[in-house]
């Protein structure tokens, strides 16, 4: 009786495995922007993050304005000309997100969890404690979820391999 049930059984098991590893292959998807330089930044705990470049005047002002959505381990590197009291806002930026300052030797100095979007006209800006010279932008929560905290080194690796 056993037996003609098998095939049905194997087939379940099949559909169940592909199933689950195309979920798991779509997690780690990196949507690409077309022309976007990406950079790898690596914290000190060994978490690891896929983030796109921003350092043109328009890049640095649009950041993650109208992405509908920001896959897990990816975000957004900032690089800015010297150390300075950043401030971000949440206008136009529909979805929430972490925002992490680092300063010139690569240390994390603030870190802003989960700042929601903004639904008005006006809106709220964020400023760190200490100056950066680099942000990151992640998706809400992630550093929390990350424990990413000030303190931390990061190392951050170029395209080709090499460090930044």
């Amino acid at each position: 009786m056993f037996k003609q049930y098998l095939p049905y059984i194997m087939l379940t098991v099949v559909l169940a495995l592909g199933i689950y590893l195309a979920s798991v292959a779509h997690e780690k998807d990196v949507p690409l922007t077309p022309g976007a330089k990406y950079y790898t930044v690596k914290f000190d705990n060994g978490v690891t993050l896929k983030t796109e470049v921003a350092e043109t005047k328009e890049e640095l002002k649009t950041g993650l304005m109208f992405r509908e959505k920001l896959p897990k381990n990816t975000g957004m590197f900032f690089i800015f000309g010297m150390e300075f009291k950043y401030t971000f806002w949440m206008k136009n930026t529909l979805i929430p997100l972490d925002i992490i300052w680092i300063n010139g030797r690569m240390e994390v100095v603030d870190v802003l969890t989960n700042v929601p979007p903004c639904v008005t006209e006006e809106c709220p800006t964020y400023s760190p404690e200490y100056p950066a010279k680099y942000v990151i932008e992640t998706p809400g929560k992630w550093a929390v979820w990350k424990k990413i905290y000030p303190g931390m080194k990061i190392t951050v690796y170029r395209e080709d391999g090499a460090q930044l």
